[in-house]
């Protein structure tokens, strides 16, 4: 809004200065010229201002584009299979117990179609030696061969051990432009064989992208 404020602000001002342009030289010509004649000229100089002010409207402002965000939460995440073993405390966290025996996660992501996904942020805790994983994904629901099916758009891996909640922003990303027509997305969640309960946990992503 305020773009588009300091652009008219623009347009005004170069209106007045043509203005004052146009009424300089109608002042030059009223000496010269009949009566008529200066009447078609300030017809055409009035044409030649309103032409002007069309130009510079379409080719000042190009199509509006808009930055936007989803948030997927660690409660929109279900097991890969029943032999995984899981705690969801409060609906607020996510993490692996010890020993189970199938540590992935899967949640849906549904985005608007042609949006550009710009950067992945994950939220999670890690003070253990294992590592979390977390990896944007989408499905081509037309390919001739299973190799073919799954598509990898960014993954990033934790490391180290800090007693702190932290995130990570994970750009660029690769397929960018949302296609809901040939595919469809999903989050990716992994953790190691080596993490202890709660000593690594997952709060979740957000998405960003934009619009136009």
């Amino acid at each position: 809004m305020c773009a588009a404020r300091s652009i008219n602000a623009r347009f005004l001002l170069l209106l007045e200065v043509y203005q004052i342009k146009v009424w300089q030289n109608l002042h030059l010509l009223y000496d010269k010229v009949n009566a008529k004649a200066l009447n078609r000229r300030i017809k055409m100089l009035r044409y030649s201002v309103t032409i002007l002010g069309i130009f510079m409207v379409f080719s000042t402002f190009g199509p509006a584009v808009s930055a936007d965000s989803v948030m997927i939460g660690p409660a929109n995440f279900i097991p890969a299979s029943s032999e995984a073993t899981y705690e969801l405390p409060s609906g607020w966290y996510l993490y692996a117990q010890s020993g189970s025996q199938d540590r992935h996660f899967y949640a849906p992501v549904q985005l608007p179609h042609n949006a550009v996904i710009s950067s992945v942020v994950v939220f999670y805790y890690d003070n253990d030696s294992g590592s979390l994983t977390v990896s944007l994904k989408r499905n081509n629901l037309y390919a001739d061969s299973p190799a073919k099916f799954e598509q990898i758009l960014c993954s990033w891996e934790s490391a180290g051990a800090e007693a702190m909640a932290k995130s990570y922003k994970i750009s660029p990303v690769a397929y960018s432009t949302v296609n809901n027509g040939g595919y469809i997305y999903r989050l990716d969640l992994y953790f190691s064989s080596e993490t202890a309960d709660d000593m690594i946990s997952f709060g979740g992503v957000k998405i960003i992208y934009s619009t136009s």
